[in-house]
């Protein structure tokens, strides 16, 4: 009797994955193929959402999902981290979030907090939108860093820095810089995609 060899472990996370991507796909579907806030993905968020794919090791099917239900652009990079640390499906965040819960309230409910996000700054640097978190870390032992409650914002700005220095290869300093001057992570994005004069590398030295 002919006899199959196993599939490899990457291969059953692969068919896992896209199982996934089809079941929810099913069970929260999308109510056209437009975007569920009316408008299409813009050039930078469409590079923007690769890079995201990329750097969690997800298809990109989902995370167009993950933004066609709503979700801001800049926040699907939040999802997953907290489901990759949680050990839980982005679907199953995403419930929760439809539910009413605040990003705030799923990262205590996952309890993914500060010292899980947090990314070491010179001591002297400028922070930005995580100034706040900054200084209350160095006013706080770091046994109790978790204390230090994080914002929808500050988590934001967390999860997109340490993404945005794995595949850009930009200092911290200079991703918070240009998050004072830009409206959000994809505009940040883009401007490091504009000086690479490329896409950008993919890497997962933050992870």
């Amino acid at each position: 009797m002919a006899t199959t060899a196993p599939a490899s472990s990457g291969a059953l996370r692969l068919t896992g994955r896209v199982a996934l991507v089809a079941f929810t796909t099913l069970a929260f579907p999308r109510t056209s193929s437009a975007q569920s806030d009316g408008r299409a993905h813009t050039p930078g968020e469409d590079g923007y959402f690769r890079a995201v794919a990329g750097h969690f090791g997800v298809p990109r099917a989902e995370v167009d999902i993950l933004r066609d239900w709503g979700l801001p652009a800049q926040e699907v990079p939040v999802v997953l981290f907290v489901a990759e640390r949680a050990g839980v499906s982005p679907e199953a965040l995403i419930a929760v979030w439809r539910e009413g819960s605040s990003l705030e309230e799923i990262l205590a409910r996952y309890e993914v907090g500060v010292t899980a996000l947090h990314f070491p700054l010179p001591e002297d640097a400028a922070a930005g939108v995580l100034e706040r978190v900054y200084e209350a870390l160095r006013a706080t032992p770091v046994a109790e860093w978790d204390e230090v409650k994080l914002t929808a914002n500050e988590a934001v700005a967390f999860v997109n820095l340490r993404m945005l220095i794995d595949i850009a290869g930009a200092g911290p300093v200079d991703i918070l810089r240009l998050a004072d001057e830009h409206e959000d992570f994809v505009d940040v994005y883009t401007e490091l995609v504009s000086r690479n004069r490329s896409p950008l590398g993919l890497g997962t030295a933050c992870r």
